[in-house]
């Protein structure tokens, strides 16, 4: 992977201890970093991943950015996610 930089949003649950170890999944699809402030109430939904309702159970979730570069988007995406990725897990 090329290492690129992205922001990215990490919801964390409530009383985190950065010295515990918590689950984290990482959900992604293009850009999400505005929707930080957002309200999403915590229950199921059936068409994409209810953060709220995961957050609530202890797990950590992370939502890197995409940038999209042109005949390239499953790389792009590869790049991202990965750098995101090993940035939290470091």
């Amino acid at each position: 992977y090329t290492g690129k930089l992205t922001e990215g949003v990490l919801y964390k649950p409530e009383g985190f201890d950065a010295k515990k170890k918590y689950p984290m999944i990482v959900y992604f699809y293009e850009r999400n970093n505005e929707t930080l402030h957002n309200y999403q109430a915590p229950a199921p939904t059936p068409s994409r991943l209810n953060i709220p309702f995961f957050v609530s159970r202890g797990y950590i979730v992370f939502v890197p950015d995409i940038w999209y570069t042109k005949g390239k988007p499953g790389q792009s995406a590869y790049d991202y996610i990965v750098s995101g990725t090993r940035a939290l897990i470091a």
